[in-house]
């Protein structure tokens, strides 16, 4: 083979490639057996030939035909970010950490950060390969199928027929110590806004219709399995093969964490369910390139959208409003939509808020206090603790070199704020000023100790809390609800399952921790970016980033109900990987057509 500068360009990438690889391998090496000084450099310099190659291979041979029509500038950018994903990864997977070489650095903090790059730069490299397969993926369906009408309720029946089943094995469904406070105000009609009394008023009509749970249960059954079928039959017209659009209604519809959250009587189900419509409708925007707002009543659907989100849950108008914001700035062409939207939301949202909770009556007093107070109640530490006292040097104590603090940190807030120097004698400029210094101290504690449920996808000191409700089923009340199994073999079976699933680490993540499934939704939506050569695609992230994102500034515990609707999403949204390639239409020549010169 005749060298020349074209294969040398090809093969310097490669090369370097390599040479990150095999120090991640040499890792791997070294802590099956002690490797020496000179049988470490054999090793490597294997490796390094070895693992060039590969790349060479994996990017000439495999990937370089189906990247041809990419810009240069898209391949790069496209490289780029799967290798900062890969990094990330590397450190939130997360990647063992192994002891370090008998050989070069003796610093154990630069042999991690040496491992942690090398290993995510081998985590992106296979981001970038498994993108680039399914960003050009060829299927069957050359062009989206037309759109069948009332065929999207086929994919919606297998989730109907299973959870009502689940739904007979926890007749009448499940109620915690919160569905029966609501229970409680549907009944009485004396409502407060601890839980938004806007949801518990969709508890008050179904009451009146047939007071018992499990109507509620069927309501949640019929909204989410409604909506997952249209979801999935509108993939369709996208061009996702049947077989694998069959496959996901199977699959939505079998899992038991669909089955027994839904016959769960809380009001993040409801709410789960919305913000599930609300970025399928942002994935509508986004794929059309902001045309699907031009549609006559579609900014109307938009914002009675946000207004669920928002009804069912307090932290809902916040992630809906930065969504809108989001949406205006990407797709200022079509503002009018956006405005109808948020013309709509706002007024409805409002009256809702206003004469609806008026009417009713309903108690608003200290709702919001109590939310911040539990939320915040270390960022409130921080800000009052006198300099000197006990409950500053706590929050000193959170060193990111230091070892002798803990993560029950939190926990400890009610004891601490009761001992002296705990605040009463900070004014408010002082406690601005406290607030300032001290809480980088409470973000490390956070990114530390609280974090690693939305982020971290294996953690082996962490814990699930509220994976439905199969343990205690209904708990006791003054309302004669009991549990009355239609099919005991089944609940014992499936509340065996969740059971187990939900309290064994080395199993939770594959099915309760949101962050696995947070990850594969983004590279879900990446891949469709790729697709169709626009980043502004990622609105479809929009509104589970923000949720993600709030929950993690927020003082919130691992609690899986609260991040449900990043489990629907990436349960449901995986048949878009398998969607056809978008080949962008020719641009039209503006030189003259032969005929037209003459």
């Amino acid at each position: 083979m005749k060298i020349t500068l074209p294969i040398i360009k090809k093969w310097v990438p490669a090369v370097a490639s390599g040479a990150v690889l095999a120090i991640m391998y040499l890792y791997l090496l070294n802590q099956q057996s002690p490797v020496r000084r000179l049988s470490a450099g054999f090793i490597y310099l294997y490796l390094w030939a070895f693992f060039s190659l590969a790349v060479f291979l994996m990017f000439n041979r495999l990937l370089s035909p189906r990247l041809s029509d990419y810009p240069t500038s898209w391949r790069r950018l496209w490289l780029a970010g799967c290798l900062g994903a890969g990094v990330w990864l590397a450190h939130n997977i997360p990647v063992r950490m192994l002891k370090p070489l008998e050989i070069v650095l003796p610093q154990s903090a630069i042999h991690k950060v040496i491992f942690l790059v090398s290993a995510g730069f081998g985590i992106g490299l296979l981001l970038f390969a498994a993108s680039a397969l399914f960003a050009t993926l060829q299927t069957k369906s050359a062009a989206p199928a037309a759109t069948r009408r009332m065929g999207w309720l086929l994919y919606a029946l297998p989730m109907l027929l299973a959870w009502l089943i689940y739904l007979l094995a926890y007749w009448p469904g499940m109620m915690s110590a919160d569905s029966l406070n609501q229970w409680g105000q549907a009944l009485s009609g004396h409502f407060t806004d601890h839980h938004p009394a806007s949801h518990t008023f969709i508890l008050w009509l179904l009451a009146r219709i047939y007071p018992s749970p499990a109507l509620v249960a069927l309501v949640q059954i019929l909204a989410l399995g409604l909506l997952a079928g249209y979801i999935l039959g509108f993939f369709e017209t996208q061009g996702a093969p049947r077989p694998i659009l069959w496959l996901a209604s199977l699959v939505f519809a079998l899992s038991p964490v669909n089955g027994t959250m839904v016959n769960t009587l809380w009001k993040d189900i409801l709410y789960s369910t919305a913000l599930l419509g609300f970025t399928f409708l942002a994935y509508r925007v986004g794929v059309t390139r902001g045309r699907w707002l031009e549609g006559r009543w579609n900014g109307v659907l938009l914002g009675l959208t946000g207004v669920l989100v928002s009804s069912f849950r307090h932290n809902g108008w916040p992630i809906v409003l930065a969504t809108f914001l989001i949406m205006i700035v990407l797709y200022w062409k079509f503002w009018r939509g956006v405005a109808v939207a948020v013309v709509v939301f706002a007024a409805v949202f409002l009256f809702i808020r206003g004469p609806v909770y008026r009417f009713a009556r309903v108690n608003t007093q200290g709702v919001y206090e109590n939310a911040a107070s539990s939320l915040f109640s270390l960022y409130s530490l921080a800000a009052e603790a006198d300099p000197g006292s006990y409950a500053e040097g706590m929050i000193q104590s959170i060193r990111p070199l230091s070892s002798d603090w803990s993560c029950d940190l939190a926990a400890q807030y009610e004891a601490v704020k009761q001992k002296d120097g705990a605040g009463q004698r900070e004014s408010l400029l002082q406690k601005g000023v406290n607030l300032i210094i001290r809480s980088p101290n409470l973000m490390y504690y956070y990114y530390t100790c609280r974090r690693s449920f939305l982020w971290i996808v294996w953690d082996p000191y962490g814990f699930i809390d509220n994976a439905s409700h199969t343990r205690y089923l209904v708990d006791l009340n003054p309302y004669g609800i009991v549990h009355d199994s239609k099919l005991p073999f089944l609940r014992d079976r499936v509340s065996a399952f969740v059971y187990l699933t939900s309290t064994d680490n080395q199993i939770s993540w594959l099915v309760w921790r949101p962050a696995l499934y947070l990850y594969i939704f983004i590279f879900i939506i990446a891949v469709q970016a790729i697709k169709h050569r626009d980043l502004k695609l990622f609105i479809a992230s929009a509104p589970l980033m923000l949720q993600a994102i709030g929950f993690t500034i927020a003082f919130t515990g691992p609690n899986f109900r609260l991040q449900y609707a990043i489990y629907l999403a990436a349960l449901l949204f995986w048949p878009l990987l398998f969607t056809p390639k978008i080949v962008e239409p020719p641009q039209p020549s503006s030189a003259p057509l032969p005929h037209q010169a003459a």
